[in-house]
């Protein structure tokens, strides 16, 4: 290596500095390379200080580049960050002219249907952390509202043990189920959760008070969890379901009700109850 390398690309002006310190540590020649692959070179007393400060020289000037080095890395992982971001930021825009474009013309009645399509047949879990009901709220304010506003989104909700969310979160998606869906016949089911029993947090009973209010618009049933006892016991239900009554109650299902007598006589005013499931229940009808 010869001082003809010392800098052999063309830096722009805003690397003014990076020039001028390069131009002040020049690559080293090696002069000194005959002497030491000599067998008989010995070196003096000079020679020997002039060779140490030749080492401290290059240790300063190795130390001052790996500085620099650092800084300009830095510079490079920042600017490689910046252009990541800015690429994600250009997929966004250019994402606002392509297919998402058409969907964005459309009215939230025709907007509301497809998503019905979408998630017909698909009960609601209110204790699942993901779901379509509530990833489709995610996209956009205006999906969000059109979605609130479709009570045949909501009508249809599976409340079980909460393993993937908090008991509170539980209870609070499942009034927003029995708000959302406005008047519209009701099907719900009240299941354990995990089969996991010490992975499944138990059920307020207030959410089965919650959804006794609501009694009058029960179309289909299904009892699969203690709380629903605990709920006639502890708390109004049993006599909010005999003030609102069972006048569309069509399906009834209970099973795993096998710890004390089924209290059927909460069902006996339901005119039009037409389908009974009866499995491991302790009692009889």
């Amino acid at each position: 290596m010869d001082n003809s390398e010392a800098l052999d690309i063309d830096l722009p002006p805003s690397c003014s500095y990076l020039t001028a310190l390069l131009n002040k540590i020049q690559p080293q020649t090696l002069s000194t390379k005959a002497l030491l692959t000599s067998s008989y070179y010995i070196p003096t007393a000079s020679d020997y200080s002039t060779v140490q400060d030749l080492i401290s020289s290059s240790e300063s000037s190795i130390r001052i580049l790996e500085a620099e080095l650092a800084k300009f890395q830095a510079v490079t992982n920042l600017l490689e960050s910046r252009i990541a971001n800015i690429r994600a930021y250009k997929e966004i825009q250019e994402s606002l002219l392509l297919s998402p474009r058409a969907i964005r013309k459309l009215p939230d009645e025709l907007l509301s249907e497809i998503f019905t399509d979408v998630c017909e047949g698909e009960g609601v879990r209110v204790s699942k952390i993901s779901g379509q009901i509530w990833d489709l709220q995610q996209v956009c304010l205006r999906w969000r509202n059109v979605v609130q506003s479709t009570p045949l989104l909501w009508n249809n909700f599976i409340v079980e043990g909460a393993v993937e969310v908090k008991p509170s979160t539980v209870e609070l998606r499942t009034r927003a189920c029995l708000e959302f869906s406005r008047t519209s016949p009701l099907t719900i089911a009240i299941e354990s959760g995990s089969r996991i029993r010490s992975r499944c947090q138990p059920l307020p009973p207030r959410i089965i008070e919650d959804i006794a209010k609501h009694a009058d618009r029960w179309t289909s049933l299904s009892i699969r969890e203690v709380v629903f006892h605990k709920a006639l016991k502890e708390t109004a239900a049993e006599d909010l379901i005999q003030q609102r009554g069972l006048s569309q109650l069509r399906t009834l299902d209970i099973a795993n009700w096998n710890y004390c007598k089924f209290p059927y006589n909460i069902f006996r005013g339901a005119p039009v109850l037409e389908d009974i499931t009866i499995q491991d229940v302790c009692g009889d009808p």
